[in-house]
């Protein structure tokens, strides 16, 4: 059964209109959402819409977190913002470093360890859903039916996980 194709997607998509990766990812799509009842207009829009947002029209497969310090102040207040909600030190101490923003904001947390581990940029959101900690990660890597279902490699480093996590209440 064909639920999607080129025409659609580039419909759906104002930025992304790359015909080869379009055309690859709408023969593994409908392959495979069938398997996770992705397969009327109302779920398949749904799912669309999340990894849409979630990658930038499929365009940004893992997270940017190259973040000025007003950014970071404004994206993680009680971390980066002062009292009055403007940079702190730290903010400004790291503005611009992807890894070490990384590190501190995911640390402890989503099954990372602390910081200096590194846990926090290695397990940074990537795919299509932006799968995010090493909690999910491995929660979707080790899952057999996820890892031979669920997965489209387009030929780049890292596989784009993009089903399972609607199976495991993510995203």
């Amino acid at each position: 059964m064909i639920l999607l194709n080129t025409k659609i997607l580039k419909s759906i998509f104002v930025k992304n209109h790359n015909d080869d990766f379009l055309l690859s990812l709408c023969e593994r799509l409908n392959e495979i959402l069938p398997q996770f009842e992705i397969n009327t207009k109302k779920r398949i829009a749904a799912f669309i819409a999340q990894c849409s947002h979630e990658s930038g029209e499929f365009l940004k497969l893992s997270e940017n977190l190259n973040y000025s310090a007003a950014g970071l102040a404004k994206t993680w207040p009680r971390r980066f913002a002062d009292l009055r909600g403007q940079p702190n030190e730290l903010a400004f101490a790291v503005q611009r470093k992807p890894i070490r923003i990384a590190n501190i904001v995911y640390a402890g947390r989503m099954g990372n360890d602390n910081d200096a581990s590194g846990d926090g940029y290695k397990y940074r959101g990537r795919g299509l859903i932006q799968i995010t900690g090493k909690e999910w990660f491995d929660r979707v890597n080790g899952n057999s039916y996820c890892a031979s279902r669920a997965v489209i490699n387009f030929g780049r480093k890292s596989e784009l996980v993009i089903v399972c996590p609607f199976q495991y209440g993510y995203g």
